[in-house]
């Protein structure tokens, strides 16, 4: 919002200006001083670019187009935020506001009119301008030189981020010893007899272990079974699995029956 609003402002004197230089002042022989043997006021009809560039008329409807669709550009652009850098956005906004005050002149009178004249000798030579001029050739010149040092600065910092390596800061805390203990290690005793004492009895106890545990055999008749589901006490050959020779008898031997014909 900010930036149309700055927009506007740079349109309306643009052509509040114009209209003035218009009506006060005669066609390419009335003057005005603004400020002695400095700067003044004229009114010349220009119908080329900034500064009576590209002059004669051919490129009216060109110039339109240009300014329209550069400032369609910037639109979009702040918009859509693709101009990070805040001087830029300035700039381009100043640049199109230029742009269209003196489009609106060509589309409308088929010139623009110019007015700021310097009287100094030395810039006797300097094209007679307006403030659309000033709004499109200052601040691109600054744009180009924001660019290039931005586009440094860019390229500057991606050959940092590559050749600097992450430094790896590794910090540990200490602990701060006791001050007993410091103060018998300063002494030269750092163990008493009775530390030693102690840690000869600890250690003694610690390889000292107790005879192991033994349980008593129960006797055959003293061994008892638990109850089954009916509350009678299990006997000792009940339900045990049969051995393998009660499964499975051993076969009787064939009896020849030449045996005992034999025999007898």
């Amino acid at each position: 919002m900010l930036y149309a609003i700055v927009a506007v402002l740079v349109l309306i004197l643009d052509q509040g200006l114009k209209y003035y230089v218009t009506l006060n002042i005669p066609l390419n022989t009335g003057s005005v001083t603004l400020i002695p043997k400095v700067l003044s006021l004229m009114n010349i009809h220009n119908t080329g670019a900034a500064f009576g560039m590209l002059g004669g008329g051919a490129m009216r409807w060109g110039f339109v187009v240009l300014a329209v669709g550069f400032t369609g550009v910037v639109v979009w652009a702040l918009m859509t935020g693709r101009v990070k850098s805040r001087t830029i956005r300035w700039l381009l906004v100043l640049i199109a506001a230029g742009g269209i005050g003196n489009a609106i002149d060509r589309a409308l009178f088929g010139y623009v009119v110019d007015m700021f004249h310097f009287d100094l000798s030395f810039l006797s030579w300097f094209a007679i301008f307006n403030v659309a001029d000033i709004a499109i050739t200052v601040p691109g010149i600054l744009l180009c030189i924001a660019i290039f040092f931005s586009s440094d600065g860019e390229k500057r910092a991606e050959k940092q981020e590559k050749t600097e390596k992450p430094k790896v800061v590794l910090r540990s805390r200490k602990k701060e010893p006791d001050p007993e203990l410091k103060a018998r290690r300063d002494a030269g005793k750092l163990y008493d007899a009775s530390d030693t004492r102690s840690a000869t009895a600890s250690s003694a106890s610690s390889m000292t272990t107790p005879p192991p545990t033994t349980r008593p055999i129960p006797s055959a008749s003293s061994s008892t079974r638990p109850p089954n589901r009916s509350g009678r006490s299990r006997s000792p050959g009940r339900n045990r699995r049969p051995h393998r020779s009660s499964r499975n008898p051993p076969r009787p031997k064939p009896i020849c029956p030449w045996s005992s014909s034999s025999a007898a």
